[in-house]
């Protein structure tokens, strides 16, 4: 049986290559707001999960926080309001209540981040934009784009 040995191209690919991979690091790495919607999305799933109350509502109430002006914003449109509740009807809110709230709250976080950019199109407008900053020539850039999937970017 023959081995196979892969070695990089040598000459002027080795800048060019260098360059490119660097570029895609920078984007990745404005980007990683993708990775902490994953997150976001993970810690309500989990809390959805959870058989203490006080830990469910506390989760629930964070997002409420963080997203209460994003979703009253789209509540004349998807009917849906954040607005203050007192201790009673904390106590009267169940564990079902409380988990329905924040499958809900998951597709907010969902909406917020899509229309934020977070997608994979922005990714490759962001990183076309930036090796043509770089330098890079439009052929490049053209060939990169088609195996991306041809994304207009």
């Amino acid at each position: 049986m023959e081995d196979t040995n892969y070695q990089w191209q040598k000459g002027q690919c080795d800048k060019h290559l260098m360059d490119a991979i660097e570029v895609a690091t920078e984007t990745v790495e404005k980007m990683h707001s993708l990775s902490l919607t994953l997150e976001r999305i993970r810690k309500a799933r989990d809390a959805t999960r959870l058989t203490d109350k006080k830990q469910m509502w506390d989760v629930l109430q964070g997002f409420f926080a963080k997203y209460k002006s994003f979703i009253n914003g789209l509540s004349p449109v998807l009917s849906y309001y954040v607005y203050d509740v007192d201790a009673e009807f904390y106590q009267k809110t169940t564990l079902a209540e409380i988990a329905e709230q924040l499958h809900i709250v998951i597709g907010y976080i969902c909406l917020h981040d899509a229309l934020a950019g977070n997608v994979k199109k922005t990714f490759i407008r962001t990183y076309m934009n930036a090796l043509k900053r770089k330098g890079f020539d439009e052929d490049f850039i053209k060939q990169l784009k088609l195996r991306f999937g041809g994304i207009n970017a």
